[in-house]
This record gives structure tokens, C-alpha cells and sequence, in this order.
């Protein structure tokens, strides 16, 4: 049985190696009422945090839904938000170094919870 390792998984997998392995195998389980909280809160705080952003910094200096190419990281902006990692032409996440020389880190935020 091949796999595709998603988002889903490697969330799951920060939290709860079982939750990790049955959502790489495709079974989904019932939300208890605390992981909905735990995303709802989450949201919020994301909400939060990107209108703080766009507040205090300009148009210029925050972008939305940028394809990670080199090109692009040269422009220069401050804060990418929501980066298109679906390309072919996404900057590799396995080289840190090219990612580091432009000045960026990587933010992991987990979506879902073990509970």
C-alpha cells in the first residue's frame, strides 16, 4: 500500500504517533470536543497574528500566496504568508542553507491534536 505523506500526517505525527499512522493509512477518526477547541483557538490566533502583521507593515513587505521560488525570495518581503508549496519550482525544503541565505526560517504550526 503506497501512502502520500501529507500536512495531516505530519501534524498528527508532532502530537501523536498513532494518530500519525492511522491518518497515513487514510482512516479518520471522530474530533473529540477538545481538538475542536484546540482548532478553533488556533485559528484565532493565527486571525490574530496576520492582522497584527498587516498593520504594522506595509503592502510591500507582506505577501500572500508566493510560489517559494528563488526569484521571489529575492523580492524581499518581510513576511510570506501562505506560500504555495505545490509547485515544481518550490525552493527545496531539504536545502535549509538556500532558505537561511535569504534571511528566512521555516514556522511549523501543528493544525491537529492527539486527544
Amino acid at each position: 500500500m503506497v501512502s502520500k505523506i501529507t500536512d495531516d500526517v505530519i501534524n498528527a505525527l508532532q502530537h501523536c504517533r498513532l494518530k500519525a499512522y492511522f491518518r497515513l493509512r487514510g482512516e479518520e477518526g471522530a474530533q473529540s470536543g477538545y481538538e475542536k477547541l484546540l482548532i478553533e483557538q488556533r485559528a484565532n490566533a493565527q486571525r490574530k497574528a496576520i492582522e497584527k502583521i498587516r498593520r504594522e507593515y506595509s503592502e510591500t513587505e507582506v505577501v500572500t500566496d508566493l510560489n517559494l521560488t528563488v526569484v521571489n525570495l529575492r523580492k524581499g518581503a518581510a513576511f510570506i504568508l501562505s506560500p504555495d508549496l505545490k509547485t515544481e519550482h518550490v525552493v527545496s525544503l531539504a536545502a535549509p542553507a538556500v532558505l537561511l541565505s535569504f534571511g528566512f526560517s521555516l514556522l511549523l504550526q501543528p493544525q491537529n491534536m492527539c486527544a
